[in-house]
């Protein structure tokens, strides 16, 4: 018995529509899916046009700084949630990561800025623009500083895509370097914070604990912890800035009195 001829517009819907690239429901179509980093492009610049728009009450654009480090947590959780293909036990491990070191960061700053109103660089280049800055700010501050927060992120996307599902030696190395960075960082912050709350180290310059071993050893670590993400598909926590957002004034030191270190300087606020 010859077989059916198939219906004409109800039988081949289905190769058509893969012929066309419109998957199936289980397998959506591609053109219908953005792309991780396009989505953690349009998440991060809307969290810095909250921050932008509660700035403007407070006349306050240095709490853009605080938000430096959820800027990455942000991105890590949009990457992690859009890639199937990542390990889940490796993308937990960055997301644990990033959060600690994200969250650490957001306090630290917070706390030091608290009651000081807006750092003086900041201030300054209110004065310079005058009424206008409350809109050069968006752009000049929160919108680039956004923008580079995501240039800066994009490995967190390599680290929790594909990858082997086991942990690898580049695993543990990259830990291990997150580590040391987060130690020299976090411990070299609390040490000169201590070092300037006392009134006899006024005028002096900060030379021990961690600050015997280089200049800078919140910047050192924070490079550390950067430096785990292309080591590995894992595990990655950091930017490249530590206490400062990159386009912001911060990175500028304040000039030194005599005696005192351009790092300690910087924290005459804290």
């Amino acid at each position: 018995m010859p077989s059916a001829a198939p219906r004409r517009g109800v039988d081949d819907a289905p190769a058509a529509s893969l012929r066309a690239g419109g998957g199936t429901g289980a397998n959506p179509p591609n053109s219908a899916v953005m792309h991780p980093l396009l989505v953690a492009l349009v998440a991060g610049l809307g969290f810095m046009i909250v921050v932008w728009l509660v700035s403007l009450p407070l006349r306050n654009s240095s709490i853009v700084d605080v938000a430096w480090g959820p800027a990455f947590l942000l991105q890590a959780v949009v990457y992690s949630s859009l890639t199937p293909d990542g390990w889940a036990a490796r993308k937990t491990l960055v997301l644990v990561l990033v959060a600690v070191w994200a969250t650490r960061l957001a306090v630290h700053v917070a706390t030091r800025n608290a009651g000081k109103g807006e750092d003086f660089r900041y201030a300054a280049w209110r004065a310079a623009a005058g009424p206008s800055w409350w809109w050069r700010s968006f752009y000049r501050v929160f919108v680039l500083q956004g923008l580079l927060a995501w240039l800066i992120g994009m490995p967190l996307l390599a680290a929790q895509s594909g990858g082997p599902a086991a942990w690898t030696p580049l695993d543990v190395i990259g830990v291990g370097l997150w580590i040391i960075g987060f130690f020299f960082e976090a411990g070299g912050d609390w040490q000169l914070r201590a070092f300037l709350r006392n009134p006899a180290n006024r005028g002096r310059s900060m030379t021990r604990g961690l600050w015997r071993f280089t200049r800078h050893p919140n910047y050192f670590g924070d490079s550390r912890g950067g430096s785990s993400r292309p080591s590995r598909p894992t595990a990655s926590t950091r930017s490249g800035r530590t206490h400062s957002s990159p386009g912001s004034p911060r990175p500028a030191p304040r000039t030194p009195d005599p005696g005192v270190s351009p790092a300690a300087a910087s924290y005459r606020s804290a």
